[in-house]
């Protein structure tokens, strides 16, 4: 039995169906401009291993890929742990300043009551001295 003739009669087509093939190859470059707008599709990665050298580099890639996210959801996670903890340190800090601010202001305002006060008082205290002082130019020029 030539099983040679009959692997290559089933495998030849006519001209029709290479025009055929053709149109289809077309169709699918049309498609794959499609697909291109679907960027996270996955590849049949099965299929791509069967083939000499992807039949190593497939599950390299795909460990290497999946080590890969694993360590970019850590980062993640640490990232968002070091920014929540900045972000407190942050808080913190300025709560201190804000209270050391509106304590020192507390403390600057009750002194500047009280030297407005002193300046009252002072002025009463030098306009009653400046009368007094009058009246005894004036008693001391009558005598």
């Amino acid at each position: 039995v030539d099983t040679s003739q009959s692997a290559n009669e089933s495998t030849s087509t006519s001209p029709d169906e290479n025009m055929h093939d053709h149109d289809n190859s077309e169709n699918n470059h049309n498609n794959e401009d499609d697909d291109e707008e679907d960027v996270d599709e996955e590849p049949d990665w099965d299929t791509i291993a069967q083939h000499e050298p992807a039949r190593s580099d497939v599950p390299l890639f795909i460990n290497a890929r999946e080590r890969r996210d694993i360590a970019e959801t850590r980062f993640a996670a640490a990232l968002d742990e070091v920014h929540s903890n900045l972000k407190q340190c942050c808080d913190g800090l300025l709560k201190i300043a804000a209270d050391l601010f509106n304590d020192n202001r507390d403390k600057l305002d009750i002194m500047e009551t009280q030297i407005k006060q002193d300046f009252i008082e002072n002025e009463s205290a030098r306009s009653q001295m400046q009368i007094r002082l009058e009246e005894s130019a004036s008693a001391a020029q009558a005598q």
